[in-house]
């Protein structure tokens, strides 16, 4: 892909994720005894954030060894950008510093656990809208209301009467704004600032089942891959039949009996057809007496 082609999450989602304009400015491969001190770093938080969003990354094809080797890939976007001895006048200023009581490996274990939990960070929200994409919904385990009033003791009801209570939505980008500037100090999902209460209200996600196929002409036994043979039959000929069985009754009683002794003749002894020889010698029998 070239390099002036912005990616998309729709078609080149993994290079999202990965960051593939880091990885492109990276000019010197790390070694493994430069990635081993950061190994540990790395396997904490790619684990920890794969079982907090596990069912998002299994909905999107990644399992934890997928998400490992994402951590991997960032510790040497990291290691060939962002370490100390990347930058000589950073590491210059950071062994001058009279202040310092740490070595420069710890110092980079330091800024590599922020630039992971980051770049983790970033996997979630590509993934999030690798799920839309898949699913056509968005993927937000909330919905934000705002408002004045004190919310009701049941904060789902928000979803359904927000304007009986004077709530209304609020974007998720807006609400992180907003408690970007309360410091994280209040644990949701109720959160009050400035005299306005702002309510997380939790998405419940309900999986399609089989009744809401059948109820919306989507039925799956309506697929002729799930039907039975005469069910198959039936709709093949179904559609032809009655007009058949109309023009067979519209000809006279020797016409039927010859089309009836052709049929026996031509298919007697085809185990194919031994029902249909039945009822046509039991058919032709009526007919010889009414005839």
């Amino acid at each position: 892909m070239s390099k002036s082609i912005r990616a998309s999450t729709s078609a080149e989602w993994e290079l999202c994720y990965l960051r593939h304009q880091y990885l492109r400015r990276v000019k010197k491969q790390p070694t493994r005894e430069e990635m081993e001190p950061y190994h540990k770093i790395v396997e904490n938080f790619t684990t920890n954030t794969y079982y907090v969003y596990k069912n998002l990354f299994l909905m999107v094809g990644l399992d934890l060894e997928d998400v490992l080797n994402v951590g991997q890939t960032h510790l040497i976007s990291f290691l060939g950008l962002y370490a100390l001895e990347c930058n000589p006048k950073k590491l210059a200023d950071f062994r001058k510093s009279p202040k310092r009581n740490t070595s420069v490996l710890d110092k980079n274990k330091a800024n590599f656990t922020c630039f992971i939990k980051q770049r983790l960070n970033d996997l979630v929200r590509v993934c999030k809208q690798k799920a839309k994409n898949i699913k056509g919904v968005v993927a937000e385990e909330f919905v934000v209301f705002r408002g004045t009033k004190r919310p009701p003791k049941d904060i789902e009801d928000l979803l359904e009467n927000h304007d009986r209570y004077g709530y209304s939505p609020l974007t998720t980008t807006a609400f992180k704004t907003i408690k970007k500037r309360m410091h994280n100090k209040q644990e949701g999902p109720i959160y009050l600032d400035n005299k306005v209460w702002y309510v997380c209200v939790p998405i419940r996600k309900k999986n399609l089942n089989f009744t809401d196929f059948t109820c919306n002409n989507y039925n799956p036994y309506d697929n002729l891959h799930n039907m039975t043979p005469e069910e198959v039959f039936e709709k093949a000929e179904g559609s032809d039949w009655d007009g058949k069985w109309l023009k067979f009754n519209a000809i006279s009683n020797d016409e039927r009996i010859d089309i009836l002794k052709n049929f026996i003749t031509k298919n007697q002894g085809n185990p194919t057809y031994k029902e249909e020889l039945k009822t046509a010698k039991r058919f032709l029998e009526s007919l010889s007496v009414t005839g």
